[in-house]
């Protein structure tokens, strides 16, 4: 189970209730989730993701680590929106 959230103080009441009911152990800070490369920079406040060592792995699978890559930014200071549910009834 990943457990994130803003305020380590929260962080770690949901930890101690869980701890409670469930047997469980904390691993630390992530650093890779489901093949995402997770990088933090705390000077800068900046979490960056990447599947790198993913995309590598695929690459040698199906044997084409040879081809030319290209790289693909995300929108820089994108803001993400919660999504409004649809209310067809």
């Amino acid at each position: 189970m990943l457990i994130c959230g803003k305020y380590k103080e929260k962080l770690i009441r949901i930890k101690n209730k869980l701890s409670k009911k469930f047997s469980m152990k904390d691993l630390g800070e992530v650093k890779t989730y489901l093949g995402i490369n997770i990088n933090y920079d705390r000077k800068k406040n900046e979490m960056t993701l990447d599947q790198k060592n993913y995309i590598e792995s695929l690459a040698r699978k199906y044997k084409i680590t040879e081809s030319k890559l290209h790289c693909t930014h995300m929108e820089q200071n994108l803001s993400l929106q919660p999504a409004q549910s649809d209310q067809h009834a």
